[in-house]
């Protein structure tokens, strides 16, 4: 579903907003699309752009910039960042963002960081992991991973 308005939960409840979990303390900005059966947890933002797909998990505090294209089926731990830029310098918003896909049926643990790459269908990302690479269908990462084994 693609949000034509802000929807930002300030209340005590969950609300289920067209058959998405919205939990409280929750912002999705105009221009995000969410798939329906999907979860957002508390103090996390979803940016305008951002393409969540169904089915997926958000834990708690997590931000989902808009160049995240998220396939169906995701979980995202506690406190996952998303990265757009490789080498980013302050007052250059002329600098271009790169996009991340994530694919089906991937699970990325609490705390990783994620550059701009493509995380394939069924990888689990290990808690604290630095993904600066892509990571190959239904492989396990957990560290830094460069893209070598």
């Amino acid at each position: 579903m693609l949000f034509q308005a802000t929807v930002y939960n300030t209340g005590k409840d969950i609300f289920n907003y067209n058959d998405i979990e919205i939990y409280p303390q929750v912002m999705v900005l105009k221009g995000a699309s969410i798939g329906k059966g999907t979860r957002i947890q508390s103090f996390s933002i979803i940016e305008s752009g951002a393409f969540i797909g169904r089915n997926c998990t958000i834990r708690a505090r997590n931000t989902i910039i808009g160049n995240v294209r998220m396939g169906d089926n995701v979980f995202v731990g506690s406190g996952v960042e998303f990265i757009d830029r490789r080498h980013p310098r302050n007052n250059h918003p002329e600098d271009p963002t790169e996009l991340t896909y994530i694919q089906n049926d991937v699970v990325l643990g609490v705390n990783s960081t994620i550059f701009p790459v493509v995380v394939g269908r069924g990888a689990i990302v290990g808690a604290a992991a630095l993904i600066l690479k892509d990571v190959p269908p239904h492989k396990k990462v957990r560290g830094e991973w460069n893209g070598a084994d």
